[in-house]
């Protein structure tokens, strides 16, 4: 049962990351504070993701997606936001489109059920 539920996992993680690729080829998303501030200005701004890691602005960003009634998800690393874009590292993006916001946030919450079940 622990391999079967750590195989759903690994598969629920590659999907997140695949809903993140999607979202920036289909330019439905923000990349970095600034892009990321901007998208909040906005209002494009569907649901955030920070890295558990990050620091800095994470705090200020957080509470103006919160103020705008947006979702904030605490997902992967710096440096595994980074390897999706082909950056060292990367703290924080926005996801601008509602329906790859509502369904990442879905695949993150399985995946994250699994893991305090297991």
């Amino acid at each position: 049962a622990r391999e079967l539920a750590k195989t759903a996992r690994e598969q629920y993680e590659r999907r997140a990351q695949g809903l993140i690729i999607a979202a920036r080829r289909a330019h439905k998303l923000a990349i970095g504070t600034e892009a990321v501030r901007d998208s909040i200005t906005d209002r494009k701004a569907r649901l955030l993701v920070v890295a558990s890691d990050a620091e800095g602005s994470r705090e200020e960003l957080e509470q103006a997606a919160h103020r705008l009634g947006r979702a904030c998800l605490v997902w992967n690393t710096k440096s595994g936001l980074g390897r999706l874009f082909s950056r060292p590292t990367l703290s924080i993006l926005a996801v601008l489109d509602n329906g790859i916001a509502d369904e990442l946030l879905s695949v993150v919450r399985s995946s994250a059920e699994l893991a305090e079940d297991a």
